[in-house]
């Protein structure tokens, strides 16, 4: 394979790379072709490790047979020589095929990675849209229940620590839960209990 069929394959490399990375949410597909990509390459590297092993090994045999004169060469040694850079011109050019294979299979993964990758971003946008259009109203409700109730909530607690406190005219009433420890009945019962009517 010629360095300009390498430069491209690592050109789509990096476009898959430059493309994927930062979306944590592909995460587990980026690593997957990022990993099929970095074993093309690697086969690749050795394809052309032992295609330039093959033309130093045609270039010293053809060396040796010129090295020896025309004189010393019969029509046999010529022919075995000429049979033999065949066979490795034939090995080399299958070589270069299954490579040529393998880089368009991996330009049709990146092109199946890139449409993976245009739909997730698309739904994606999508969740962000019904979340933006959902928040307000929950804002909204949050703060009714809020100036309802006079509870206030403490937000930064553990996950399963539920805390705050309850005003009205004869004070204030603090609370600290475990959500582990007690049930999520128990917890609304106990709050309900601590709201005192002011009407």
């Amino acid at each position: 394979m010629s360095q300009l069929g390498l430069d491209e394959m690592l050109m789509y490399g990096e476009q898959l790379l430059t493309v994927l990375v930062g979306d944590n949410t592909e995460a587990a597909t980026m690593h997957n072709i990022h990993e099929i990509s970095r074993q093309v390459i690697a086969i690749r590297q050795k394809q052309m490790q032992q295609m330039k092993e093959d033309v130093e090994y045609l270039t010293r045999e053809v060396g040796v047979s010129d090295g020896a004169g025309d004189s010393n060469s019969t029509p046999d040694d010529l022919a075995s020589i000429e049979t033999l850079l065949q066979n490795k011109v034939e090995a080399v050019s299958t070589q270069s095929s299954t490579v040529i294979r393998e880089c368009q299979q991996l330009k049709e993964g990146l092109t199946k990675a890139q449409r993976e990758l245009e739909t997730l971003k698309e739904q994606r946008q999508s969740q962000k849209d019904a979340i933006t259009a959902a928040l307000p109203k929950a804002r909204c409700d949050a703060n009714l229940y809020s100036n309802i109730t006079n509870l206030r909530w403490q937000f930064n607690t553990e996950p399963h620590e539920v805390k705050g406190y309850i005003c009205n005219n004869a004070g204030v009433k603090t609370f600290n839960l475990n959500s582990q420890e007690v049930s999520r009945f128990f917890i609304t019962n106990y709050l309900w209990d601590l709201i005192e009517e002011d009407w």
